[in-house]
């Protein structure tokens, strides 16, 4: 039985090669993700630099974080650690968001170098994976700091939106246009 013939017996329309290679890509990126940084979801431990802000953070002392972070010019930080505290797992619910931040991210670069049209398919993965393993992400392990990949993930989002706008037309670039934008905005909360 041909290709097509089993895709069309089942009823469904058989994928072209395009997305076959796009999931290829897609799952490698979420394999090299889990081998890079997979032991993030499984260690439990506390490091002397995040301490007094895990402090915090634990005691649910809301008006010395937010007094600190605004001082620092960081309210974005102060947000997402409060929509965090209605999560239940205080130590699994920021690595799962350092390592969901800094997957999503891979696979938005690799989309982003695919929509730019300016490099091929394996030159795309390529570009993802080395964004995948970039050093800075070893301080993820420090549970405050988690919430700066989130806005990392916020600026390749932005960057996303903005590539993809430029092939819209009429409203809908200019509401792509307007939440990169704000995208933007939000990622600057990145310390």
């Amino acid at each position: 039985m041909s290709h097509g013939r089993f895709w069309s017996k089942i009823g469904l329309k058989a994928p072209s090669k395009s997305d076959v290679r796009h999931r290829v890509a897609y799952t490698f990126i979420v394999f090299i993700a889990l081998m890079t940084h997979g032991l993030l979801l499984l260690n439990d431990g506390h490091y002397v630099d995040g301490w007094p802000f895990y402090t915090q953070l634990v005691e649910r002392n809301w008006d010395l974080l937010y007094s600190s972070l605004i001082r620092q010019g960081l309210p974005g930080h102060f947000l997402i650690h409060w929509l965090m505290d209605y999560i239940p797992g205080f130590i699994v619910k920021y690595k799962m968001v350092a390592f969901l931040s800094i997957l999503l991210a891979a696979i938005l670069v690799y989309k982003i170098c695919i929509e730019s049209k300016l490099l091929s398919h394996w030159e795309s993965l390529f570009i993802a994976l080395i964004s995948l393993t970039y050093p800075a992400f070893q301080t993820s392990v420090v549970a405050p700091l988690a919430v700066n990949l989130v806005f990392y993930l916020v600026f390749i989002l932005a960057a996303y939106l903005a590539i993809c706008s430029e092939r819209m037309t009429g409203v809908v670039r200019y509401k792509l246009h307007g939440c990169s934008v704000i995208l933007f905005f939000l990622s600057f909360n990145i310390n």
